[in-house]
C-alpha cells in the first residue's frame, strides 16, 4: 500500500486487563501496522500508564513511515467510565484502577494528537458497525460475551453513550428477577448466566449438587479447573449438564435481546467475544427465545449473528471513533 495513498491515519487501542493492543488504521478501516503488549495491570496503574504511552510513541514514528499525519489516538478501557472527562471509574480488569484520570495522566507525559477515552465495549460495537457484521446498517447493538457481558449502542449511525457516558450495561439487565446474585450486588443480571464467568459458576454449583457430567473426570475431579472453554468442548462431545448450561446461556441472551429490540426499535446485534466462539450452540436457543418473544420480526432477516472482525473489532472501531470526531467537528465548524 502506497504512502501517497493514504490521507489520513487514527490510532485504535484496545486496553485490556491481559493485553495491549494497538492499531494503525488508516480511514477506509484498514490496520496499517499492530503492536501488542502485555498490559501487566497487576504492577500498577502508573506503570501501564507508562507502557500506553511508550507503545503510542513507538505507533507515531511507525506512523510517519506508513501514513504521514495521525489525526487522533482513541483508547478503548473496560468498566465504568467517565468518557467526556476521559477518567476510568473503576474498572474490574484493572485492578486498583479508581477515579483514574487515564487522558490527563498520558497528556502529562507526551503531547499527542487528540486523546478520546471510551469504553471497550463502544470500540467493538463501533468497529463491528464501521467495517464489520453491522455494516450498511443504520442502528446496531453489540454485545460482548467474555468474562462479563458488555453492550454498546449505535443509534441512527451514533454512539449512544447515554448522559453520563455509561449507556449499554446489557450484562446488568435483569433476567431472571429471583435470579443468582450478581458480582454488582444485584439478583437476576443477563451477565450471571450468559458470561464466561455465569457458565462456569452454574456449571460449578450443579456439579456440587451431584449432577453427572464428563467435565469431572475432565477436570480430574477440581471444580476449580474448569473453564468456559471446556464446557463448550463438552457441549460438542455432547454432555448433557455442558449443552444444558449453554443452551440457557442463550436462553437469557434471547431475552435480553428481545426486549433490546421491543425497546430499541433496532435489528442488528452483533455477538463478540470468548463465548460467542460457541456460535450456534449458544445463538441457536438465543434466536428462539427472541422469534418468541420480540415483535415485529417478519422478514427482518437474521437479527443475531457473530461478530466478522474478531480481536480487531476494538481497534478498528476505536479509531473508527477518532475520524467520526472530526467529521463532527468539521460539520460543526461549517454551521
Amino acid at each position: 500500500m502506497n504512502k501517497s495513498n493514504i490521507k489520513a491515519a487514527a490510532i485504535g487501542v484496545d486496553l485490556g486487563g491481559t493485553n495491549l493492543r494497538l492499531g494503525i488504521v488508516d480511514q477506509e478501516g484498514r490496520i496499517l501496522k499492530s503492536l501488542k503488549r502485555p498490559t501487566l495491570a497487576k504492577e500498577g496503574k502508573d506503570k501501564v500508564i507508562n507502557r500506553i504511552v511508550d507503545l503510542l510513541r513507538d505507533a507515531i514514528e511507525t506512523s510517519k513511515q506508513l501514513s504521514g499525519e495521525v489525526k487522533g489516538i482513541c483508547i478503548g478501557a473496560p468498566g465504568f467510565l467517565d468518557t467526556k472527562r476521559g477518567i476510568i471509574r473503576e474498572s474490574p480488569n484493572l485492578p486498583g484502577w479508581k477515579d483514574v484520570a487515564l487522558k490527563k495522566e498520558i497528556e502529562k507525559r507526551a503531547h499527542f494528537p487528540s486523546i478520546l477515552i471510551q469504553n471497550d465495549a463502544n470500540g467493538f460495537t463501533y468497529g463491528e458497525w464501521w467495517r464489520g457484521a453491522g455494516k450498511g446498517y443504520n442502528s446496531m447493538v453489540g454485545i460482548t460475551l467474555g468474562t462479563g457481558v458488555g453492550g454498546g449502542l449505535i443509534l441512527d449511525k451514533k454512539i449512544w453513550s447515554g448522559e453520563d457516558g455509561a449507556a449499554g450495561e446489557i450484562g446488568h439487565m435483569i433476567v431472571e428477577p429471583s435470579g443468582l446474585k450478581c458480582q454488582c450486588g444485584r439478583y437476576g443480571c443477563l451477565e450471571s448466566y450468559s458470561s464466561g464467568t455465569g457458565i462456569v459458576n452454574r456449571t460449578i454449583m450443579a456439579l456440587k449438587k451431584g449432577v453427572n457430567s464428563s467435565l469431572i473426570n475432565r477436570a480430574e475431579g477440581n471444580f476449580s479447573l474448569i473453564k468456559s472453554r471446556m464446557v463448550f468442548e463438552e457441549a460438542v462431545a455432547g454432555d448433557e449438564l455442558s449443552l444444558k448450561i449453554i443452551e440457557e446461556a442463550g436462553r437469557y441472551l434471547g431475552i435480553a435481546v428481545s426486549s433490546l429490540i421491543n425497546i430499541l426499535n433496532v435489528y442488528r446485534f452483533v455477538i463478540g467475544g470468548r463465548v460467542a466462539s460457541a456460535g450456534d450452540l449458544i445463538l441457536k436457543p438465543a434466536r428462539e427465545e427472541i422469534f418468541k418473544r420480540a415483535l415485529n420480526l417478519s422478514a427482518k432477516g437474521e437479527v443475531i449473528i457473530q461478530a466478522s472482525l474478531e480481536d480487531d473489532a476494538g481497534i478498528i472501531g476505536t479509531a473508527g471513533m477518532v475520524f467520526e470526531s472530526l467529521n463532527r467537528k468539521t460539520l460543526s465548524s461549517a454551521t
